[in-house]
């Protein structure tokens, strides 16, 4: 289900070869290291994060390498496990997590 959502992306928006009047050989942010990018993406949530793959060939599998996994903010219901082993399952298998941001069911109440 994650990965025929990523594919049907994908079809609709590469053979678009400009982001709005934006040339795609000027894009700096594709220009950085991975290593970089990695750090940057840390701060978003996975979802935003798997999300980015669609940007452009090169975007398409770094979510796959990022070491630090933000699952916070989800909103799948009851769907969240499948979500989470999908995003496990999916990574690449080589690169080594660091760390997990899980946060579920945080509800705060103010009692006044």
């Amino acid at each position: 289900m994650f990965s025929q959502y990523i594919n049907k992306i994908q079809g609709i928006l590469e053979p678009q070869r400009t982001v709005g009047s934006m040339d795609l050989e000027s894009d700096r942010l594709s220009s950085l290291p991975d290593d970089l990018i990695h750090k940057i993406l840390s701060f978003i949530y996975i979802e935003d994060v798997i999300r980015t793959s669609i940007l452009s060939s090169r975007w398409r599998y770094i979510w796959t390498l990022t070491p630090n996994l933000n699952f916070e903010n989800l909103n799948r219901g009851s769907r969240i496990s499948k979500f989470f082993s999908s995003v496990l399952s999916h990574r690449n298998n080589q690169t080594q997590i660091c760390s997990i941001n899980l946060v579920l069911g945080a509800t705060v109440m103010d009692n006044e």
